[in-house]
């Protein structure tokens, strides 16, 4: 049996990465803006904020989708990743999750 070449590309991966989060706003845009402004609240009162603060605030996206799309909170919407910190949730299993500024509150 002849080994497939494993084919690495990250700007695929982020390209590939950013058109399902993309797409997720499509999906649950009513969710998708308050989950945005929980985190900015957040962000303000704390200094920074996890995807785990924010679903403790607004609860899991709608049925039938992934807690993954947690990430379209942050994408492409005014925050800077400036850590990493392990999932209290425990379906997360201790994942690692970005820990979130505003890039506003940085001037």
């Amino acid at each position: 049996m002849k080994a497939r070449q494993l084919t690495l590309d990250l700007a695929l991966g982020r390209l590939r990465r950013d058109v399902a989060l993309d797409a997720f706003g499509v999906k649950a845009p009513t969710w998708l803006e308050t989950a945005r402004s929980a985190a900015r609240v957040l962000a303000r009162a704390n200094g920074s904020v996890t995807s785990d603060q924010v679903l403790e605030v607004v609860g899991l996206p709608p049925p039938g989708m992934s807690p993954k799309c947690i990430g379209a909170v942050f994408n492409k919407s005014g925050f800077k990743r400036i850590g990493v910190t392990q999932s209290t949730r425990p379906a997360n299993h201790a994942s690692i999750i970005g820990v979130w500024e505003l890039k506003e509150e940085k001037a």
